[in-house]
């Protein structure tokens, strides 16, 4: 247990990665384990700092409850991690663009490493790899779109 969360009671953790689509605009894919999508978050930032926009729409989605963990992508290295953590209560796992760990807030980096390793198949955890893929296309459609 880690301040009162327990991290390890299934195989199958479900965690959040987060990465943008537009300067104001965050994706956030759902994953359970390695291989259960489950679901997609869109976050806006508006006047909210970054944290507290992060935080507010995982505090508000449907799967905060089933959350274990929030990984953010690179592009996001300009949100605390520290504050996103004392606001929802989750480990926050700011990722590398390998796919590694730079930064955690509220988990030891042994068990950051734990949930990482839970995630992935090669390289780069699913729930991440999968963000990515996903905010690339809507960067292309938006494109086309406009």
């Amino acid at each position: 247990m880690y301040g009162g969360l327990r991290l390890w009671a299934k195989e199958e953790i479900r965690v959040i990665a987060l990465k943008p689509i537009t300067g104001r605009e965050l994706l956030g894919v759902i994953y359970r384990g390695k291989y259960w999508f489950d679901g997609i978050l869109r976050v806006r930032l508006r006047r909210l700092g970054g944290a507290y926009a992060v935080a507010e729409a995982i505090k508000m989605s449907k799967y905060y409850d089933e959350l274990r963990a929030v990984m953010l992508d690179h592009e996001l290295s300009w949100i605390d991690i520290h504050l996103v953590n004392d606001i929802i209560g989750l480990p926050v796992l700011k990722m590398d663009v390998q796919g590694h760990i730079e930064e955690c807030a509220g988990v030891r980096y042994e068990d950051a490493q734990r949930i990482v390793k839970r995630l992935t198949f090669q390289d780069v955890p699913e729930p991440l790899r999968v963000a990515r893929v996903l905010a690339l296309s809507l960067r292309l459609m938006g494109m086309r779109i406009t």
